[in-house]
């Protein structure tokens, strides 16, 4: 049809939505909803690593789904 959809990605939280929307008028968003947490790995051996950055080496990431219905619900409200 020769639409162009242009989608706002990185970074974005229900903290931040509601100005994007706003500043930028983007209208479709990509996020992960991504948190962080320790990881409930309890033998972790000095000196050997998992291969990952040492700052990142026991911590776990995931979608939070409550973060996620936050920003559907702002994004529903505004419509």
């Amino acid at each position: 049809s020769g639409d162009v959809n242009i989608f706002a990605c990185g970074g974005i939280t229900s903290q931040n939505i509601e100005s994007l929307l706003t500043v930028t008028g983007v209208n479709s968003y990509v996020m992960t909803g991504k948190k962080e947490k320790e990881s409930p790995m309890r033998y972790r051996k000095n000196g050997f690593g998992t291969g990952l950055f040492k700052k990142e080496e026991y911590k776990l990431w995931y979608t939070d789904a409550q973060e996620i219905a936050k920003v559907r619900a702002i994004l529903n409200f505004a419509k």
